[in-house]
């Protein structure tokens, strides 16, 4: 059986993300097929260790998690990401794949994707999971390497893969290069959730990462519930992001949950939040941005509260499919009234959740996801299980 090779950051997480993309997609293929070359997490923040299957061959980089605790650490494990690069263009090659296939968002993996094609002549693939950033708006070393080998490695790869047609539109926009969307994918449970009202307090949710394209949705939704404690209800925030780094949300509830342990959250929450940034300076990634939680949210038969910008995606997705109540305008008060009507309104409630049920089944079971990302990768169809 031909074999494939995925250059992939964490994998598999905890909680969130990019790489629970990939870890649902690739549950698809049998195990005998690919490996995974992935970064150790530990030097960053947050916990996104998880055990892998035994049955997949995951090979780990990375640099120490104590060089973190290091003065000026952080930025010492920018620079010491870029030294793995000759060491995994050893690990890929070593694997005799036929197809690499690579994924953003680790530039250094990425990076080591492109010169192991280079060096083997084994086709590229890409998969992007969101816009990449202006390499002006980036730190060092990875503004040097975005400048360098973006476009280099664009039209290096046999094809361009994307979650979602804005990023298609950013490709074909910004370089002039076509590109496949491949969406986010979901094993859809045995029965997904239908719409219940939840007895007693109400758990508000937010799952994943809380990081900066996060924060000021999620303040808005925080102070929301802060002055409407006749709600009796409670911020919830199931997350690898450190509590130490999440003191502004003093009211919220912050854990560190499995997998399985966040979809159970999300069944039991009386509304789900997703939230796109309305400042900032990543323009880019606001405009093209799409939570990747929303995808499990779905599946929960709980309400979805969506806060983003009118011109954002994921504003526009939700309005062409209606599985959420959207707020787009940047304000404590709309936010309010979203979260007053999804905790009153059953009608409203049943009617999200029935149009999600059936986006979930239309665009993103997983069987079609995986097929299409075949397709898209020109692996033989026997990879798949």
């Amino acid at each position: 059986m031909a074999k494939f090779v995925v250059v992939s950051s964490y994998f598999p997480p905890l909680v969130g993300g990019t790489s629970t993309v990939m870890a649902n997609l690739l549950s698809a293929f049998r195990s005998e097929a690919f490996s995974v070359i992935c970064e150790r997490p530990e030097a960053f923040d947050g916990t996104h260790e998880a055990s892998v299957p035994e049955s997949i061959n995951a090979l780990r980089a990375g640099v120490p998690g104590w060089v973190k605790r290091l003065p000026y650490g952080l930025r010492a494990v920018r620079w010491l990401r870029f030294a793995l690069v000759p060491r995994v263009v050893r690990m890929i090659l070593r694997q005799r794949p036929d197809r690499i296939i690579a994924v953003l968002p680790s530039w250094p993996f990425l990076l080591a994707a492109y010169l192991a094609h280079k060096r083997s002549g084994v086709p590229l693939y890409t998969y992007w999971m969101d816009a990449s950033v202006e390499a002006d708006r980036l730190r060092w070393p990875d503004r040097f390497v975005v400048a360098r080998y973006e476009r280099a490695i664009l039209e290096a790869a046999q094809r361009r893969l994307v979650l979602s047609e804005a990023l298609q539109d950013d490709f074909e926009h910004r370089f002039g290069l076509e590109s496949v969307v491949v969406p986010h994918s979901i094993a859809l449970p045995s029965e997904i959730g239908t719409f219940r009202r939840q007895e007693g307090e109400k758990v508000i949710a937010h799952t994943g990462v809380v990081e900066a394209l996060q924060r000021e949705g999620l303040r808005r939704v925080h102070a929301a519930l802060l002055t409407s404690p006749e709600w009796e209800a409670k911020l919830v925030l199931s997350t690898p992001t450190a509590p130490s780094d999440l003191g502004e949300f003093h009211a919220a509830r912050i854990v560190t949950l499995a997998n399985s342990e966040v979809r159970e959250l999300q069944r039991r929450s009386a509304v789900l939040v997703a939230v796109v940034p309305f400042a900032g300076s990543y323009e880019s990634l606001r405009r093209t941005t799409f939570p990747t939680k929303v995808v499990e949210y779905l599946t929960s038969g709980v309400p979805i509260l969506a806060h983003a910008p009118p011109d954002s995606f994921f504003a526009q997705h939700v309005r062409r499919h209606g599985y959420a109540l959207l707020v787009d305008e940047p304000s404590e008060a709309a936010v309010r009234e979203g979260l007053r009507r999804l905790l009153s309104d059953d009608r409203l409630c049943r009617e999200l959740t029935t149009r999600a049920r059936a986006l979930v089944q239309g665009t993103y079971a997983l069987p079609q996801v995986a097929a299409a990302f075949a397709r898209a990768c020109d692996l033989d169809p026997v990879t798949l299980r």
